[in-house]
């Protein structure tokens, strides 16, 4: 996440210090344009250590630049930093509106690594359960679909990587989980080996 942050231009700093940054992404296959945002913001882990966090990339259509809905295109901006409000939105979204030809250009060849992925996985579930002994992580499938498009992955492609990997707890054929048809559905990650993914890699 770090690469691509770092290309991409600064929009605004928040009050919470939290560093907002955009660009122009370029679909290499097809040369479809979409705007991307990002957030960096800094964690207190106490004892005086803090540690970066990056959010998932955000995009949409270049197409709706002007559209009147931009600034709802950007409110899941809120679930992300220290301190990033309702005004911060208004002004991410004009600063986008009236600067996107100086925004920088990134060529979208990029694919998150599995490792990271599980990262992001990790911190955007939306609840945990136990099954059979186990903690599994949930998120419901529809935003893990959303997570993987954002990081470069075919859903299916995730879903098969996190399966192959023994991760997964699911119904039958499919790769999702629901007990009831009153629920939606959602996957469920081994929380024990998705943690030990991400600690393996940084040792």
């Amino acid at each position: 996440m770090k690469n691509i942050f770092n290309q991409m231009n600064v929009i605004i700093t928040t009050k919470g210090g939290d560093e907002v940054r955009g660009g122009l992404f370029i679909r290499n296959n097809s040369g479809k344009k979409e705007i991307g945002i990002m957030v960096l913001w800094f964690e207190d882990l106490g004892n005086g250590k803090r540690r970066k966090r990056y959010s998932e990339l955000i995009h949409f259509d270049f197409n709706l630049l002007f559209d009147e809905s931009i600034e709802e295109k950007l409110r899941p901006l809120l679930n992300y930093g220290n301190l990033i409000v309702e005004d911060d939105i208004r002004k991410i979204a004009a600063y986008i509106m009236i600067n996107w030809g100086s925004l920088n250009k990134i060529v979208d060849e990029y694919k998150m690594s599995f490792v990271d992925m599980c990262k992001i996985l990790l911190a955007n579930k939306d609840g945990e359960i136990d099954f059979d002994g186990k903690t599994y992580i949930t998120i419901k499938t529809y935003r893990f679909d959303e997570i993987a498009r954002n990081f470069g992955w075919l859903p299916v492609h995730l879903k098969k990587t996190l399966n192959l990997n023994g991760m997964l707890y699911r119904n039958s054929s499919r790769y999702d989980y629901h007990r009831r048809k009153d629920e939606p559905r959602v996957i469920c990650i081994d929380k024990e080996l998705l943690e030990g993914e991400i600690n393996d890699a940084e040792v």
